[in-house]
């Protein structure tokens, strides 16, 4: 599992570094850029990417 806080770039590269079946968490939207991942990087890894709101 992998946690982002940071979102944009970061998120597809933190991808990248899990195994098979990992999940990655983003919860922050310090970067400005949006997050951008292929359907492929999910697929071929069977990654669960999921985002959850912190405060209100």
């Amino acid at each position: 599992m992998a946690l982002d806080p940071i979102g944009g770039k970061l998120t597809e590269s933190l991808l990248d570094l899990l195994a098979l079946g990992g999940k990655l968490i983003s919860y922050g939207q310090i970067a400005e850029e949006p997050i951008s991942v292929h359907a492929s990087t999910l697929l071929h890894k069977s990654l669960t990417l999921r985002g959850k709101s912190i405060g209100r």
